[in-house]
Order: C-alpha cells, then sequence, then structure tokens
C-alpha cells in the first residue's frame, strides 16, 4: 500500500502499477489527411477496481464493452478519449467519474484494437 497526501488529508490505496496518460494529437500538416498520435501527460499510481453489476449493464444496453476499470489520484483533468497505457496495453478512455470527497477518479476503460504511435517532436 502506498499513501499520497491531498488537500483533505492523506489518502491510502493499493497500488497496482503505473497507468501512462496520453492525449491524441493531429500531428498531419494543414490540410493533409489527418494522423493521430499520443502526446504524453503524466504517470499515476492506479488501483483496479472491480466493475459493478449497474455499470456493466449499462455498458451493454449501449453496445459498449467494459475492459478494466482503474482508480486514479486527479493531479491533472483526464477526460474521456484519452489513451491510458497499462504495461504496452493502449486503452481508451470511454468514462471518468470523480469519487466525491477524494481526490481520485475512476477511469472507465476500453482495450484498444491497434496501438496509437507516441509522438516524438523533431527537435
Amino acid at each position: 500500500q502506498w499513501q499520497k497526501a491531498i488537500r483533505t488529508g492523506v489518502i491510502s490505496m493499493d497500488e497496482q502499477g503505473m497507468v501512462r496518460i496520453y492525449t491524441l494529437k493531429n500531428v498531419a500538416p494543414a490540410g493533409l489527411k489527418p494522423v493521430k498520435k499520443l502526446v504524453y501527460l503524466e504517470d499515476d499510481y492506479f488501483e483496479k477496481r472491480q466493475v459493478g453489476v449497474t455499470r456493466l449493464y449499462a455498458a451493454k444496453n449501449a453496445d459498449k464493452r467494459i475492459d478494466s476499470l482503474i482508480r486514479v489520484f486527479n493531479s491533472q483533468p483526464i477526460v474521456q478519449g484519452m489513451v491510458a497505457e497499462i504495461r504496452n496495453e493502449q486503452f481508451q478512455i470511454d468514462a471518468t467519474q470523480e469519487e466525491i470527497g477524494k481526490d481520485s477518479v475512476l477511469l472507465t476503460l476500453i482495450r484498444l484494437e491497434k496501438n496509437y504511435e507516441i509522438y516524438q517532436p523533431a527537435t
């Protein structure tokens, strides 16, 4: 277990690894077909959570699947459509849910069928 100090005190959670968060950026020159690549945002410790029955059936009713549900500390804004990478596997962040009274957020993840490339800006 690890502990992280936040505004309201100390919260502990089971550390189950690191998740790397990326945004998607169109790196194609203007006027050409879009080429989306990953731009690094941050690394966070995460705790894997169990997908509840309500969340699972809501996803099924919307013809979606949920591959994973994780909890991370919310140090920077994380929004739907970003990409999470765990142990070299990429997931689309399908939904976010802030936990009331805590400085953390639940991320609903869908495994990507094809990984994005990571953007390396020219120097």
